[in-house]
């Protein structure tokens, strides 16, 4: 069900609230528990529709969709576990530091919601008065390597990025996608009568679409991959 949240600053103003305490604390706690809110919310639609789109290829008998929606899975739930992890931290530090651990806290989730790469959306922030640095986006080999230091995440999900993004880039995987198979033979045929006779037998690699099987291995070598993932997500 639709839900809204208000939408605070990307700056804090902690200088009109100099020499009240009580109202720095009650601020501060205000500005990321509504910055988190939208963080939350936000990544649990992703999410949702991120899973929409990976059953749909499969419905649709798709052999590279699932490699692509399945990085962007992996990479989603690293991200949010990155973060999340990074949150946690701050908030575990001594509460005595409550000014310093809830500035830096502000400071990532504000980071975390709005870095782009996208010139004109940088310009416009920075514009706004939001500060360069957290504008810069978090990076993405860094976080699987901190969703791979969870417990139970090496064994499921080691190695499985690379092999996700060699089908998701224009390299052998994705290649292999777009036939069903070799056989080994010394006659090449086409649908249309011809064929190529070669001098000596060898593979002969096969072209149709849509491509048999395929889309069948696809969910196969993806399905563990998501389910973990996801499960780092709700987690």
């Amino acid at each position: 069900a639709p839900i809204e949240f208000p939408e605070p600053a990307q700056k804090l103003d902690m200088a009109s609230r100099e020499g009240a305490p009580e109202r720095q604390f009650k601020y501060l706690h205000q500005m990321c528990l509504l910055h988190a809110s939208n963080f939350t919310r936000a990544n649990q639609i992703k999410i949702v529709s991120l899973l929409d789109g990976y059953k749909a290829v499969i419905a649709a008998r798709n052999p590279i969709g699932p490699y692509l929606f399945s990085r962007s899975i992996f990479e989603l739930s690293a991200f949010i576990c990155d973060v999340s992890t990074r949150l946690r931290d701050i908030a575990a530090k001594p509460d005595a530091n409550w000014m310093s651990k809830g500035e830096e806290f502000f400071s990532l989730i504000v980071r975390a919601r709005f870095a782009t790469t996208d010139l004109k959306k940088r310009r416009a922030l920075e514009a706004a008065g939001m500060p360069a640095r957290l504008l810069k986006p978090i990076n993405v080999m860094n976080s699987i390597a901190t969703l791979l230091a969870q417990p139970g995440a090496a064994d499921a999900l080691r190695d499985q990025y690379d092999r996700l993004c060699d089908f998701v880039h224009h390299n052998l995987s994705s290649q292999v996608t777009s036939s069903p198979g070799f056989r080994m033979g010394d006659v090449a045929h086409s649908a249309g009568g011809g064929a190529l006779v070669m001098m000596k037998g060898g593979p002969i690699t096969r072209y149709e679409y849509p491509v048999p099987h395929k889309p069948e291995l696809a969910v196969e070598e993806t399905l563990p991959i998501v389910m973990k993932c996801i499960e780092v997500c709700v987690e």
